[in-house]
């Protein structure tokens, strides 16, 4: 989403006005060990992939990495790795979201804060240590929300991480909940973001 619309082609004559990146992958310069280290495992959240001391994508990283990065290719690249983009080759209206318990989260919390002008986290973990179950969304703790505003509204970055939930909740098979209770605080998050989502395209980003 974000290396599309930094294009010419899209930037000059689509003009989109926001992008959305859910759960996205941003920075390919950091190794994927890294990144499963950059996260909180909770396995007092029980059966299911979320209660696992190990991220599941972590052994599925060397076949996206394969399919994504040419040989010899520049990790840096802004196509590659949208996390070194110039901000103004983007829309003007990034709403970023991430999963807690997902080994992307903090790629996404840093560029989140880097195009805020916030200070860039490099050793906090993404989230907190203790489950957040029950709490629904989390809007009150920068880490887990956060809205900045420039220039009167007409560019904004929104920043949404959802409190113990992995990569792709909202669309795995339910069995990899693992029980009833963590299906339905998955589908009420699911409900719950997008609602967020929605109401932020049209108060924020569709506004005129």
């Amino acid at each position: 989403t974000l290396a599309l619309s930094s294009l010419p082609s899209v930037r000059e004559k689509v003009r989109p006005r926001a992008a959305i990146p859910i759960y996205p992958v941003v920075d390919f310069t950091v190794s994927p060990e890294v990144k499963a280290a950059s996260r909180y495992y909770k396995p007092g959240l029980g059966v299911g992939k979320r209660g696992e001391m190990t991220d599941y994508l972590l052994s599925m990283a060397p076949l996206f990495n394969w399919a994504y990065i040419p040989v010899k290719h520049d990790l840096s690249d802004p196509l590659l790795s949208p996390y070194f983009a110039d901000r103004s080759l983007l829309p003007p209206h990034l709403f970023v979201v991430g999963m807690e318990l997902d080994m992307l989260a903090h790629e996404g919390w840093r560029l989140a804060c880097k195009f805020s002008g916030r200070p860039i986290p490099t050793t906090a973990k993404v989230g907190k240590e203790e489950p957040a179950e029950g709490e629904g969304l989390i809007l009150d703790d920068e880490k887990f929300s956060f809205e900045h505003v420039e220039e009167g509204g007409e560019k904004t970055v929104r920043w949404l991480l959802v409190p113990d939930q992995i990569h792709g909740f909202d669309v795995i098979p339910p069995r990899m909940h693992g029980a009833a209770e963590a299906l339905e605080d998955a589908n009420a998050k699911t409900v719950a973001y997008a609602k967020l989502l929605g109401e932020w395209l049209f108060d924020v980003a569709w506004k005129r």
